[in-house]
């Protein structure tokens, strides 16, 4: 039957009545009253679920509609729902609770036997999460409207049936299916939420390719975690890592079929660039008669720089410089010639050399310090900033050249930059214990700030797909105020020369003013409108400093 077929004006208006049950509720109180509402559904769904098949195809459009056409919010902390189907239906959102007892009203109308099942994940002790099962020729059959899949459940490590009293009916056999793999949504609500150890890195000596490759390892710990990694997807990923440190790897392998976050798909597709990423060559240029190669990645240990080849030169220009002092008159002809090519490319050389110590030192200090000064370059992370309000995408702007900045004077390719800020944004975000429906990402950071503005602070955001809390919007604040003063220590612990190459076009970094803040996206505050008095204040600082002209088209032709 084709979902177009379905009217849903028959659906009934809810009553608008309210009733508290319990002001001190637990889990299992929750589970009562889940029961309860159970037992009152009656028959008002009932003209409604004549549209459905009673067969496993019809449980399937089912589980269908109710996927396709209720959004996904979770309740906000310290208060549960348990909304009647009706009133699910005219908000046009709910939890696995409204879901649930949505599908059981159907189900009750078909007289198709159905339970609830809720259960617990990992060391959760009480139960996290509910869903409907009906039976079909002695077959269950799992509804789950939270998740991506039909007839498909997460491996659970507790689980409590409560059944209904519906007659049983008979009905097609249980098709076969795959195991669950759980929806981003499930591994939010059930993940371990564990915050991953930061291990030492230091970028020196690596390649563009191998640092990647590092990087990533860390992303996916974060993401085991924090999400955990039920269907053992994340440690998959982690293996073709540790095939491509080891060299092991080929351009077409592949995850297993199953869901993988698109998220993930693109970390995959970084791993694939990076493993082929082997060896850097650096830029050559011509000095008379020699060819300079300057490296692009320089050594951890910078008296590598100075080769065979190049410790002979040098001894050719020591023997020409005492040559010369031998003399007296100087040297001449070819003699001179070659004095000058050597003496400007052992010049090279030492600049390299020195600023192959200072590029490791920063870079180190870059590694060490980044995760907890990540908040205050957040967005970086806004791809359409052109279409936000003025002074979000004036910030935008100044934390990109700020990105570039940190990749130019650490000689660390800027998308590794971006990816140890996005790494130290998530680390810290796992932290910040924020409540259930809140993703790690800075894309979820973003988006909590941006709600929280359009709202003016006046309470969770029950109309975006994911609920946003009073609770998650002052822990995001209070992670930004803390990345303004990490990111002063870090300026303060920067060698003065690459201090000062820093700052050169971002005036005002580590201040209040420069770092995101809810205020940014308020819809009829400082934040918006091209007559906005903010703008005034950061305009300066893209349009002023002339290191701007030199990395914004770096900006344009990186990949965020």
């Amino acid at each position: 039957m084709s979902q177009t077929a379905i009217d849903t004006r028959v659906i009934p208006k809810p009553t608008g009545i309210k009733r508290t049950m319990y002001e001190d509720g637990d889990t299992w109180d929750i589970i009562k009253v889940i029961l309860l509402a159970d037992t009152k559904l009656g028959n008002f769904m009932c003209e409604f679920a004549s549209q459905f098949e009673k067969s496993y195809a019809g449980l399937y459009e089912i589980w269908h509609f109710v996927h396709k056409n209720i959004r996904y919010v979770a309740d906000r902390p310290g208060l549960e729902k348990v909304k009647d189907p009706r009133q699910t239906w005219k908000d046009g959102y709910g939890d696995c609770k409204s879901f649930s007892l949505f599908l059981a009203s159907i189900l009750r109308c078909l007289k198709i036997k159905y339970k609830y099942r809720f259960v617990s994940y990992g060391r959760n002790a009480e139960p996290t999460h509910v869903y409907v099962v009906a039976t079909i020729n002695n077959q269950e059959v799992i509804l789950d409207s939270v998740h991506d899949k039909f007839d498909e459940e997460v491996d659970y490590s507790k689980k409590w049936d409560r059944m209904t009293k519906i007659v049983y009916i008979q009905g097609l056999p249980m098709i076969a299916t795959r195991k669950a793999i759980p929806s981003v949504r499930q591994r939010i609500a059930d993940g371990p939420r564990q915050q991953a150890a930061k291990r030492e890195l230091i970028p020196a000596g690596l390649t563009e390719g191998a640092l990647t490759l590092e990087l990533l390892w860390d992303h996916i710990n974060i993401l085991k975690a924090y999400y955990g990694d039920s269907d053992g997807l994340l440690q998959q990923a982690q293996n073709i890592i540790f095939g491509a440190r080891r060299g092991h790897f080929h351009y077409d392998n592949t995850l297993p079929t199953g869901y993988i976050d698109p998220r993930l798909n693109d970390l995959i597709k970084q791993t694939q660039r990076a493993a082929q990423n082997t060896r850097i060559s650096g830029t050559n240029h011509r000095i008379g008669t020699l060819e300079y190669t300057r490296p692009k990645s320089y050594p951890k240990n910078c008296n590598e720089i100075y080769t065979p080849e190049i410790k002979r030169l040098q001894n050719e220009l020591f023997q020409l410089h005492q040559k010369e002092l031998q003399k007296g008159g100087g040297l001449k002809g070819e003699e001179y010639k070659r004095y000058l090519e050597l003496n400007k490319y052992i010049a090279d050389v030492k600049n390299d050399f020195n600023e192959c110590q200072l590029a490791n030192e920063f870079a180190e200090l870059l590694a060490k310090r980044i995760d907890g000064s990540a908040h205050h370059v957040l967005y970086e992370f806004i791809e359409d900033a052109n279409s936000q309000p003025n002074v979000v995408s004036t910030k935008s702007t100044l934390h990109k050249i700020a990105i570039s900045n940190l990749a130019q004077l650490s000689h660390v390719d800027r998308a590794n930059v971006n990816l140890m800020v996005k790494n130290g944004i998530m680390r810290t975000n796992t932290g910040l214990k924020l409540p259930n429906g809140i993703g790690i990402f800075p894309a979820d950071a973003i988006a909590v700030l941006k709600a929280a503005g359009a709202q003016g602070y006046n309470g969770p955001g029950i109309h975006e797909p994911i609920s946003i809390t009073v609770a998650a919007v002052t822990k995001l604040v209070i992670a930004l105020i803390s990345a303004i003063s990490a990111f002063s220590a870090f300026m303060q612990a920067m060698n003065q020369q690459k201090k000062i190459q820093f700052q050169s076009s971002l005036a005002g970094i580590a201040t209040p003013e420069f770092s995101a803040d809810p205020n940014d996206w308020l819809l009829n505050g400082s934040g918006s409108g091209n007559d906005s008095s903010s703008i005034t204040q950061y305009l300066p600082w893209v349009l002023g400093g002339a290191a701007a002209l030199i990395f914004l088209p770096d900006l344009i032709n990186s990949k965020k």
